[in-house]
């Protein structure tokens, strides 16, 4: 029945005037008949109990509005789902969207830095920046490969991590130094939306390698804290910038970031950057028992 009568069944405005006009119908039909039985029959009439009659026409009659009923609420609960799911599907869409919006915005910014200083090392330094074009094949290649994921592995974010701060080095020579300092199971498996930890790494290098003109250690902290991959990077506080609380600049990339772990997460208190004594410290806290919004 609701295959065949879902496109006739009233919308919901009208369902309980149209019901009524149905129940009005029928009890006019119901006197209608009882009248006509009595004409044509008259004497032998008692041979047609009116009595049966009624109770078969009534008995009938609330059957098929139950079955009626049954259906068509049966009809508005589905429609009711399909319409959330739509919903779900469509913010989806519109997340994922957004998601990957972000993650391409982050590759021109980092690819333009990157091509300016092997152009200037072609001349001073053919080698190194055969070297350096070499990392930037293999960074990109990994972040392709991860492009369409939402959440890779962080033993991958790792590795391009690591990559990625290859090439810094290329562009900074002896200035940068890097201090990794793993504190977790490598052998577990840890999830992290795919290079959450590269505007971080970014800022850590402008306000400190950037603005520094000695050697400026870069420190990566990792660790699983209470069902939390914490990822600490810090940076000393250059002498030009020593009564500043929070670096300056915070721009795209740490607003993005800010924003891809809403949109994944739905939390707002992941990412903290602060200063501690002489160092800026930037600290993600990436959740490991969390299912995203989006998975």
């Amino acid at each position: 029945m609701y295959t065949s009568l879902k496109y006739f069944f009233p919308s919901k405005d009208n369902f309980i005037k149209t019901v009524g006009i149905l129940l009005s119908i029928c009890a006019i039909h119901l006197y209608v008949v009882l009248n006509c039985y009595e004409y044509i029959y008259k004497a032998s009439f008692d041979y047609q109990n009116k009595h049966e009659i009624l109770l078969r026409f009534s008995i009938n009659t609330i059957g098929f509005t139950v079955v009626l009923l049954c259906n068509t609420l049966q009809n508005y609960k589905r429609e009711a789902l399909e319409s959330i799911e739509r919903k779900e599907h469509s913010e989806k869409v519109l997340y994922e969207a957004e998601l990957y919006n972000l993650r391409q915005q982050l590759q021109p910014h980092f690819l333009f830095n990157s091509l300016n200083s092997i152009v200037a090392l072609i001349d001073l330094d053919p080698q190194q920046a055969i070297k350096m074009a070499q990392s930037l094949s293999d960074f990109l290649r990994g972040t392709i490969r991860n492009n369409e994921k939402q959440l890779s592995s962080f033993q991958d974010e790792l590795e391009q991590m690591q990559r990625y701060l290859e090439i810094e080095r290329f562009r900074f020579s002896d200035r940068l130094d890097l201090n990794f300092q793993l504190n977790y199971n490598q052998e577990d498996t840890l999830l992290v939306p795919s290079m959450i930890s590269q505007p971080l790494l970014e800022n850590a290098i402008k306000h400190g390698v950037f603005q520094s003109i000695g050697r400026t250690e870069v420190t990566i902290q990792v660790s699983l804290v209470k069902g939390y991959l914490i990822i600490k990077i810090s940076n000393p506080i250059p002498s030009s910038q020593g009564n500043i609380t929070a670096p300056k600049g915070v721009g795209f990339g740490l607003k993005s970031l800010s924003r891809r772990l809403f949109l994944i997460y739905g939390r707002t208190d992941l990412l903290e950057i602060a200063r501690v004594e002489n160092m800026y410290v930037a600290t993600l806290k990436i959740p490991q028992n969390h299912e995203s919004i989006n998975s």
